[in-house]
């Protein structure tokens, strides 16, 4: 997958056996975010993964990313395929557990007949609204590797 962010969101690529993932993290963590197993501080993370995984991505899994239940649903389109927006609201304090309550989830989800993609943004409280320019790099930049 190919897909156009701004340099100053700091986007990293990652890779691993049968995915790859990228992640954008909060500066409060120092090193790598490739490869540490559990990443609190994400703001932004998407995967590629071989076959159809949609049954284990939100609102049927919870793998990956911690999602709030999902409060609205819409049909999406990034390189042709059609897939699906979903948007959630963490209403609950997480016993200190990032992220913080009051933080808004935007989750796509695409299967293109051989990969499954999912692209998270968490917009916390204290943090700029990066919403229009998430979605603008899904729907208009994202690109499917076969």
């Amino acid at each position: 997958m190919t897909f156009s962010a701004p340099a100053d969101w700091g986007v990293q690529n990652c890779d691993s056996p049968g995915q790859g993932y990228v992640v954008a993290e909060l500066a409060t963590n120092s090193g790598p975010a490739c490869g540490r197993g559990e990443n609190y501080t994400l703001w932004l993370f998407g995967i590629s993964m071989s076959g159809d995984q949609r049954q284990s991505l939100p609102p049927n899994g919870s793998s990956y990313v911690y999602t709030a239940p999902i409060s609205a649903t819409a049909d999406a389109v990034a390189d042709g395929v059609r897939g699906y927006r979903y948007t959630a609201r963490i209403d609950t304090d997480r016993g200190g557990f990032p992220p913080p309550k009051g933080t808004d989830q935007v989750l796509y989800v695409f299967f293109n007949g051989q990969r499954t993609y999912a692209f998270w943004y968490e917009h916390w409280p204290t943090d700029p609204d990066r919403t229009p320019d998430f979605d603008q790099l899904v729907q208009q930049t994202l690109r499917f590797s076969a």
